[in-house]
C-alpha cells in the first residue's frame, strides 16, 4: 500500500513540475539574473488549409510569435497551451488575410479578450495583429491592431 500510495505522490509531483507559474523567467531577487539574458524567443509557423483550422500553440518562451506561413483561406482558432507559461510571457499573434473574409478565434479556455465569443473578423487582403500576456493563469489581450 506505501508503494501505491509512494507511486501516486510522484506522479503528482511530476505533473505539478510543468504547470504554468505565477514567477517570471527572470530572477527577482538581489543577485539574480534579470538582465534578459535568460529570456528566449520563439516563432511558430503554420499553413491553413480550407475550413475552420486550429492553430495550437506550446508557447514555452519568453516571446513566442505566431504567423501562418501564408495568408488564411478562411477562419482560424488559436489554442495555447497553459502548460510552461511563466508570469510576463509575451503572445504575438500576426494574422493575414487573402481574398474573401474571415475570422479569428481565441477560446476563453486560455484567454480573455473584449469581443463576444472571443472572435474577430478580417476583411480580406488585411492583417490583424494581437498582443496578448500570462498573468500566471491566463493569457490576457493587451492590444489588438486589425487593419481597416
Amino acid at each position: 500500500m506505501k508503494k501505491l500510495f509512494s507511486l501516486l505522490f510522484l506522479i503528482a509531483v511530476s505533473f505539478s513540475v510543468f504547470a504554468q507559474s505565477t514567477s517570471p523567467r527572470f530572477g527577482t531577487t538581489k543577485g539574480q539574473d534579470n538582465t534578459g539574458r535568460v529570456l528566449n524567443y520563439k516563432v511558430v509557423t503554420t499553413n491553413d488549409a480550407a475550413g475552420n483550422d486550429t492553430i495550437s500553440v506550446n508557447s514555452n518562451a519568453f516571446q513566442t510569435i505566431v504567423r501562418p506561413s501564408s495568408n488564411i483561406t478562411d477562419s482560424v482558432n488559436i489554442k495555447a497551451t497553459l502548460t510552461n507559461c511563466r508570469m510576463g510571457d509575451e503572445l504575438y499573434v500576426i494574422i493575414s488575410k487573402g481574398s474573401g473574409s474571415g475570422a479569428i478565434r481565441f477560446p476563453s479556455t486560455s484567454f480573455t479578450n473584449d469581443a463576444s465569443a472571443n472572435r474577430y473578423t478580417i476583411a480580406a487582403n488585411k492583417t490583424a495583429v494581437f498582443f496578448f500576456k500570462f498573468n500566471g493563469s491566463r493569457w490576457h489581450m493587451v492590444s489588438k491592431t486589425i487593419q481597416p
